[in-house]
């Protein structure tokens, strides 16, 4: 018997993913530098996916971000009124740590970032992303669908105007910091799918109520 896993012919090897840094600025700025972010070991097929957040003016979302001095593109944005989410990615294949500079459309009450390290992903993401509104007592979700392929890992990015946690189904909790004296919040969360699933139900849940929006995105194997 194999002490090794088999592979049948033709199957990928899975993509992986996990969280290596995450930083915040309550500066009042249409610019961020957060220095010294950890990239994790440095790989051929490496990805770094800047999940990231912004509030308070319609034109405050992030425009342009690099990592490492690599520029990002944007892989999903999600705009609730004010409230601004998204997702971009780097090919960053060296090195361990470096710079994240993040510029908005407008100045921004503050910014907060979560960057992950995936490799063995394919070359593009397929994305979801949802917006919405928290206007009871105890919040209420946003939530959307994703498929994610066999092999594949999803990230989630969500921006809610309250210091209370957020709550995440099925994609496993990285960050959740506040970033704004208390009262915006960036959490991200993600996973990898041995099997793959199909239209899977995805929740970001801020108990505090306050607008919010949240962005999915998902990568197959490479």
């Amino acid at each position: 018997m194999s002490l090794f896993p088999t592979m049948s012919p033709g199957e990928k090897p899975p993509a992986q993913v996990s969280n290596v840094s995450d930083d915040q600025s309550s500066s009042a700025a249409s610019s961020f530098s957060f220095t010294s972010q950890a990239f994790g070991a440095a790989d051929a097929s490496r990805k770094l996916v800047l999940t990231g957040s912004t509030s308070d003016t319609s034109g405050s979302n992030i425009t342009v971000v690099t990592i490492g001095g690599v520029s990002a593109s944007l892989v999903i944005a999600a705009n609730a009124t004010n409230r601004h989410t998204a997702i971009w990615q780097a090919d960053v294949p060296t090195g361990t740590s470096g710079t994240v500079a993040v510029t908005t459309g407008a100045n921004t009450s503050g910014c907060g970032i979560a960057l992950f390290r995936v490799v063995g992903a394919g070359t593009g993401p397929t994305a979801a992303s949802a917006t919405g509104s928290d206007t009871t007592a105890d919040g209420s979700a946003l939530s959307d669908t994703l498929t994610i392929p066999a092999g594949g890992i999803a990230i989630g990015s969500h921006m809610g105007a309250d210091s209370s946690g957020t709550t995440w189904t099925y994609l496993t909790e990285a960050t959740d910091d506040d970033y704004e004296g208390g009262s915006h919040r960036h959490s991200s969360a993600s996973i990898a799918s041995t099997a793959g699933v199909t239209d899977q139900a995805i929740t970001a849940d801020q108990a505090g109520g306050g607008n919010g929006s949240m962005a999915l995105a998902t990568w197959g194997p490479a």
